[in-house]
């Protein structure tokens, strides 16, 4: 059970870095937060190991828009995590993160923060994390991560709804 959370601690804290995100992807987030309250929200949530998350999974008429998932995983930390759909599809990600990791003089915390953008077929066009305001490249295995995460839950709200 620690291991898979551990796993998905890493693979989901991960994502990130390379190409700056676009201009119009953080106005897009903003877009869609901003119209929250005229869509119908549902609350969702989901675990595995020592991980769990309370998510809200946001509609347009019939079309999931947003999913704002506040997580937690246990002792290695907790975060916000934002998925925009559009046409189905997973077109933006955001994230802020504290996770928690071995210091010197005990447990210390590190603040993560990744962007993502992703084009129609589904590659990303523009990326962006920072660990304690430090840039970071984007593993492949961790934007995979993201996306596999954002389909479970996907799958879960559509399926709900």
């Amino acid at each position: 059970m620690r291991r898979a959370s551990l796993l998905i601690s890493l693979a989901l804290a991960a994502c990130a870095g390379g190409d700056d995100a676009p201009a119009g992807a953080e106005d897009r987030v903003a877009e869609v937060e901003a119209m929250r309250d005229r869509l119908r929200c549902e609350v969702h949530t989901w675990a595995v190991g020592d991980a769990e998350s309370a998510y809200d999974a946001c509609f347009d008429g019939d079309a999931l828009v947003l999913i704002d998932e506040a997580m937690d995983l246990g002792e290695y930390g907790s975060g916000r995590h934002v998925y925009v759909f559009e046409g189905g599809r997973l077109a933006y990600y955001r994230e802020a993160r504290r996770q928690a990791r071995p210091g010197f003089n005990g447990p210390e915390e590190d603040s993560i923060h990744v962007r993502l953008a992703f084009d129609e077929r589904g590659r990303v066009t523009a990326s962006e994390k920072t660990i304690d305001g430090t840039a970071l490249p984007v593993e492949d295995i961790q934007v995979e991560a993201v996306r596999n995460h954002a389909a479970t839950l996907q799958r879960a709200a559509t399926d709900a709804g």
